[in-house]
C-alpha cells in the first residue's frame, strides 16, 4: 500500500512523502523523503493512481487554494515529473 502526502495537524504541514505498507510484514519504508528540487507541493484531498510503476497525483489543496495539478512519480528512478500546471 502507497500513502503520498497528507496533512499533520500538530505541524499544520502539508506534506510531500511517499510511503510504503508492506501489508505482509506490517513494515513501513519511506519511498520518497521531500526536499527534492523537482516535487509537487505538499497537498491533501487529492486524486492518486498507480499506472505501470508510475504514480500519478491530482488536484488537491494545500490550504489556501485548490490545486489544478498533475504530477507523476517514477517508482524506480524516484523522481517526480510535472504533467500538467494550470
Amino acid at each position: 500500500m502507497l500513502i503520498y502526502g497528507g496533512y499533520i495537524s500538530e505541524k499544520a504541514e502539508y506534506m510531500k512523502d511517499i510511503l510504503a505498507l508492506n501489508l505482509e510484514t506490517n513494515q513501513w519504508e519511506i519511498l520518497y523523503h521531500h526536499g527534492g528540487d523537482k516535487e509537487p507541493e505538499g497537498r491533501s484531498n487529492f486524486a492518486m493512481v498507480e499506472h505501470k510503476g508510475s504514480l500519478l497525483i491530482f488536484g488537491g489543496t494545500n490550504g489556501s487554494k485548490t490545486l489544478n495539478d498533475m504530477w507523476m512519480f517514477d517508482l524506480a528512478s524516484k523522481t517526480w515529473t510535472i504533467i500538467e500546471n494550470k
